[in-house]
C-alpha cells in the first residue's frame, strides 16, 4: 500500500492522528494494542487518495468513523470499491455510535 501514496498524504495522517475526534479517540482506545481480539490496527493511514481512520492487514479489515455528512456518501462508495478491489473488507461506525461504546462494553459491539 505504501507505495500507491499521493505525496502529501503521510503527513496529512499525521496531523489527523494529532487531532483525532472524540469518536476515534474511544475506538482507538479499544482497537490499539492488540487489545480486540489480539489484532493489530494501525490508525490514519494513507491509502491511494484516501486516509483510512482504522486498518488491520491481518484479515484485511478497515473501520471508518463517521459523521453525518458521511450517510450515504458517492465518495464513500467509491472508497470502499477500491478497498474491495484490494481485497479489503470495510465497516464503518458513526460518531453517536462510538459514543455508545465509549458507555457500553465494547465487547458488545465487537462481539
Amino acid at each position: 500500500m505504501r507505495s500507491e501514496v499521493p505525496s502529501g498524504k503521510r503527513e496529512f495522517a499525521k496531523k489527523l492522528r494529532a487531532n483525532a475526534t472524540d469518536a476515534e479517540r474511544t475506538l482507538w482506545s479499544i482497537l490499539r494494542a492488540y487489545q480486540l481480539k489480539e489484532l493489530k490496527f494501525r490508525r490514519q493511514v494513507p491509502f491511494q487518495q484516501y486516509i483510512l481512520d482504522f486498518v488491520c492487514y491481518a484479515p484485511k479489515l478497515v473501520i471508518e468513523v463517521d459523521g453525518g455528512q458521511h450517510s450515504g456518501s458517492k465518495a464513500d462508495e467509491v472508497r470502499d470499491q477500491a478497498l474491495k478491489a484490494q481485497g479489503f473488507a470495510s465497516c464503518g461506525f458513526g460518531t453517536m455510535t462510538c459514543s455508545a461504546i465509549r458507555m457500553d462494553a465494547p465487547s458488545r459491539f465487537f462481539a
